[in-house]
């Protein structure tokens, strides 16, 4: 079998608590009157904190984060994101890096996008690291990419907003923060940018459609729904 049945330790009181405050948190923003920019960012706080305390329920702290991106399959994404120097050599010739069999197992299954969002964060961390730049990017990751994945919730709420209404909208995006795969499935591309990439297509069509239907303009809002629908692709 690809995924194997194995032993995971409760919890240690930090972690239950973290993920008991961050439960009690979601039920009273679901109550509250907050909409909006104030509504959006108690909600990712939430969620950044339902992610960290699930991960830490293996008494491990963040390296069973961190571990993901030096075991895992995807682990090397993140060590060509240290062996290629040039991002924009990577672009250019990731065709030919392909049939080099210069890229791995993984990275030929995926446009260029993917590896470039793991060459993007090395060389920020790299800003901070030593010599172990590996290492580096395994932590960097740890603390930003469940955080990131938060971001999911903007193109949601708005998306929700301008097809329904303010309800809608609230129910979508804390319902979304409470998905397993949001929780429990970290540390990948597909949790921590596309979701958040696909919703953003998703509002700025919706916005065209709307404009269309009401008699507007939609020169602006269409060319950037095809933009955002490009870079997506680029990306996943």
């Amino acid at each position: 079998t690809f995924y194997r049945y194995a032993r995971k330790p409760m919890g240690d009181g930090l972690s239950l608590a973290l993920i008991g405050v961050a439960a009690v948190g979601v039920l009273a923003l679901v109550r509250s009157r907050l909409v909006g920019w104030r509504y959006l960012a108690v909600l990712m706080v939430l969620s950044a904190g339902l992610q960290f305390g699930f991960a830490l329920t293996e008494g491990r702290g963040l390296e069973a984060l961190r571990e993901h991106t030096v075991t895992s399959g995807h682990a090397q994404f993140a060590e060509l994101a240290v062996a290629l120097p040039d991002s924009w050599a990577v672009m250019r010739d990731y065709e030919d890096l392909v049939a080099q069999d210069i890229m791995g197992r993984f990275a030929p299954s995926k446009p260029p996008g993917t590896l470039l969002l793991y060459m993007l964060t090395e060389r920020v961390s790299a800003l901070f690291a030593g010599p172990d730049r590996l290492g580096a990017l395994g932590w960097a990751i740890a603390y930003s990419w469940p955080v990131l994945a938060t971001l999911t919730t903007v193109p949601l709420y708005y998306l929700a907003l301008t097809l329904f209404g303010f309800s809608e909208a609230r129910l979508a995006s804390v319902l979304f923060i409470t998905v397993p795969s949001v929780n429990l499935v970290q540390l990948h591309t597909d949790q921590a940018f596309f979701p958040a990439l696909f919703g953003l297509c998703l509002l700025l069509l919706a916005r065209t459609a709307m404009d269309q239907a009401q008699g507007r303009r939609i020169d602006g809002p269409a060319v950037g729904a095809g933009i955002a629908v490009y870079g997506a692709a680029f990306f996943q």
